[in-house]
């Protein structure tokens, strides 16, 4: 099962956006047309600790992280093992090259989000 057949099965467990004026969840996601989002499940992940607080992960490090899938089957496997109060990166990356990591919110849903690293590109409109 890939990260889209996961939120399929479990709907309830993914985060969706709510719209404010209807009240409907919004089922389509920024990762839906991703390459990472059709990687099947090998095997789920769960976290024993974690290492390099505050500091993304080296593509020379990204071998020893989780793939998303199979952190997201473990944190559906054991849903109360993980607190949510942590960003956790994994091996995959967005067709822009950005780290994906997931967090569980205070709702217990799976969030699936990119890292932007900040460049000269971002700036302020004055």
């Amino acid at each position: 099962m890939t990260i889209l057949g996961l939120r399929r099965a479990h709907p309830e467990l993914f985060y969706t956006q709510t719209c404010r004026d209807c009240g409907s969840r919004n089922t389509t996601t920024w990762y839906d047309e991703e390459p990472f989002a059709n990687r099947p499940c090998t095997n789920s992940d769960i976290p024993l600790g974690l290492a390099n607080l505050a500091r993304l992960p080296r593509a020379s490090d990204a071998f020893r992280l989780p793939w998303a899938v199979n952190l997201a089957a473990g944190l559906l496997e054991h849903p109360n093992h993980w607190t949510g109060a942590s960003k956790l990166f994994c091996r995959d990356t967005d067709t822009n090259g950005d780290r994906v990591y997931l967090t569980v919110n205070a709702r217990h849903e799976i969030e699936v989000h990119r890292y932007f690293e900040l460049t000269r590109q971002f700036a302020w409109p004055v």
